[in-house]
This record gives structure tokens, sequence and C-alpha cells, in this order.
């Protein structure tokens, strides 16, 4: 999914816009993450949808790598010369920190059940 979105990326961003690329990423972000919490929560003791996981994980990596690019742009718009090599290590970090935390959070929280 990550490199799909990576791919398509530039199109989106040219038809969208940055901006309404920005709204369309954090929505399909908030949607899957819901999905996801919502089928771990309502399938608790039964058998859990396979499906919905997947497809959650699916748009997630999709999105990922959709909005990795556009960053780079808001960061040359927003802060200072000085500012941007920082600015981008601390979004790429926390990127990264966000992917990891999503691979060990249901682990985490299976555990306890």
């Amino acid at each position: 999914g990550n490199v799909a979105g990576t791919f398509i990326e530039p199109w989106l961003e040219e038809g969208l816009g940055q901006r309404n690329l920005f709204i369309l990423v954090s929505f399909l972000l908030v949607a899957a993450a819901s999905i996801s919490f919502w089928n771990l929560n309502v399938f608790v003791g039964i058998a859990r949808n396979y499906q919905w996981e997947s497809a959650c994980l699916t748009v997630t990596g999709f999105v990922q790598g959709i909005a990795q690019c556009p960053t780079v742009n808001v960061v040359n718009r927003w802060f200072k010369i000085e500012e941007r090599s920082m600015c981008i290590g601390i979004i790429m970090n926390m990127n990264n920190v966000g992917i990891g935390l999503a691979y060990l959070a249901p682990g985490i929280i299976m555990d306890d059940v």
C-alpha cells in the first residue's frame, strides 16, 4: 500500500491541492483507525473479522505513502531555512514511531483481554 500511495501522490496533489490532500489523508487515517478499533471492541471474545483488519492496515499503509511526500512542501512553506532540516527529521521520526506503535498496540491490547 505504501508504494502505491507514494506512486500516485503527485497526481493526487496536483488534482486536489495540498490542503485537500491533507484533509483526505487525515479522514482516511481516522476512518481506518476507527474501524479497526470498532472491530477490536465489538468482536473481542468472538472470532474477529480478519478482512476488516486487513482492509484497515492496507488503507493505513496506502495513506502513509501519500502523506510522506507533501510534508516536505509544507515544511518549505512554513519554516525558515535554519529550521527545515530539524523539522523534517522530527516529522519522519514521529512517522516511524507511529508505524511502530501501530504494530505493537494491538498485541499489547489483546494481551490484556
